[in-house]
């Protein structure tokens, strides 16, 4: 798996126009990683820091690689790179909701687009390891 920094004109147009049918939303202060696996192109997630938190923005998997683990590698890559944060908040689809609840994100707003605004205190940070 390869993971490379990248930004928004790096993204496919029509990767872009499928990626927010399915609700996904860009804002232009994300960092944005590329991910790939033997050369072929997985989809791409965002990270954007605040202060104390770490919002994940737009973890998203190309339809012909689906359910073969990379959302979990994405998620896990964005977590341990924002460890020096105090919370992780993501907004999820319904396509994402149920791993976000299996790692102990808690559902803080719903949305009528049937989105779910997810917040996790990094217990870690916490207590200071």
């Amino acid at each position: 798996m390869k993971i490379s920094k990248i930004n928004f004109i790096d993204i496919p147009a029509n990767i872009i126009t499928q990626s927010k049918k399915e609700k996904l939303v860009f804002c232009k202060n994300t960092s944005l990683y590329s991910f790939n696996d033997k050369g072929m192109f997985i989809g791409f997630t965002g990270i954007l820091y605040k202060k104390d938190k770490a919002i994940f923005k737009n973890h998203y998997v190309l339809p012909e690689h689906r359910k073969n683990g990379y959302f979990k590698i994405m998620l896990h890559f964005s977590i341990d790179t924002s460890k020096d944060k105090q919370f992780f908040e993501a907004t999820c689809t319904p396509l994402s909701i149920n791993y976000y609840l299996r790692l102990g994100f808690v559902p803080i707003k719903y949305y009528k687009n049937k989105c779910v605004k997810v917040i996790y205190e990094n217990i870690q940070k916490r207590n200071g390891t």
